[in-house]
């Protein structure tokens, strides 16, 4: 058993930042069914040119260290937002990674919340890195199928390292899959999802020719991301945790699995 002290440290360092991008290779390298992310993706959302939360909010990296071996890490932001539209001080924290250690698993969460109190938030929500779409929570189930695109994946330990240091869930986060073949029938056609067809009649009774389908526009960029916005916004607008975006930057925002 290793007895060296475990470290917390802020990353301060260019390589510091690659042992933080890297570190899940090394829980996941004997994971058959893990998708490694696309690093340049992953090092986009903490790389402050490109994520707009590093200029209108703050955000940690942090790395666990045993001696000079790298042991876990988690990055925690905080979004003035999402807060002020959901009227709430929330840190929310993400890319947590642990060897098979609770005292690891401790020492980060409790660097999260020391960091987080010490900026006068009331709570921490997590893991999600950082916007509500993006790998959040902790994987309960499923694990027969490979991981999906942005859907969160963890050994089985990480639900007990969250629930013993006392988090409590915030809500389930369900995926659905849905394989191609299913409907291609025997001349190669492809045929929509049950009820796919139905909503779309009522569509066409209801709106006419006020609907229509186009491709997008690639002259316009710009313009065509500004209409994807305010139709992702209108219809997610309902949800309780969702906070409107002004930008396609990120992070979004709203919830993941325990608080």
């Amino acid at each position: 058993m290793n007895t060296n002290p475990i470290t917390i440290r802020l990353v301060a360092t260019r390589r510091e930042r690659r042992i933080f991008l890297r570190f899940p290779w090394r829980i996941y390298r004997d994971d058959p069914l893990w998708v490694p992310p696309v690093l340049s993706e992953r090092a986009g959302r903490l790389d402050p040119g490109k994520n707009a939360l590093f200029q209108t909010g703050e955000v940690a990296l942090f790395i666990a260290w045993r001696g000079r071996e790298p042991v876990g890490t988690v990055a925690v932001a905080i979004a003035p937002a999402a807060n002020a539209h959901h009227h709430e001080r929330t840190a929310v924290f993400g890319f947590f990674e642990c060897i098979d250690d609770e005292a690891v698993a401790r020492a980060l969460f409790n660097r999260v919340v020391a960091w987080s109190q010490a900026r006068g938030m009331h709570s921490v929500r997590g893991p999600q890195s950082f916007g509500a779409a993006d790998e959040p929570g902790v994987l309960i189930a499923g694990r027969e199928t490979p991981r999906g695109m942005l859907m969160g994946w963890s050994p089985p330990t990480y639900r007990g390292f969250f629930e013993r240091y006392g988090f409590h869930k915030f809500q389930d986060s369900l995926a659905y899959r849905v394989y191609l073949k299913d409907y291609i029938d025997e001349n190669g056609v492809f045929h929509p999802p049950r009820g796919v067809d139905r909503i779309a009649a009522r569509v066409r009774e209801r709106y006419g020719n006020r609907v229509r389908l186009r491709l997008g526009d690639l002259t316009d960029v710009d313009g065509e991301l500004e209409i994807a916005r305010r139709v992702y916004n209108a219809s997610l607008s309902p949800l309780p945790e969702f906070t409107p975006r002004s930008n396609w930057n990120w992070p979004g925002d709203g919830s993941a699995a325990f608080r």
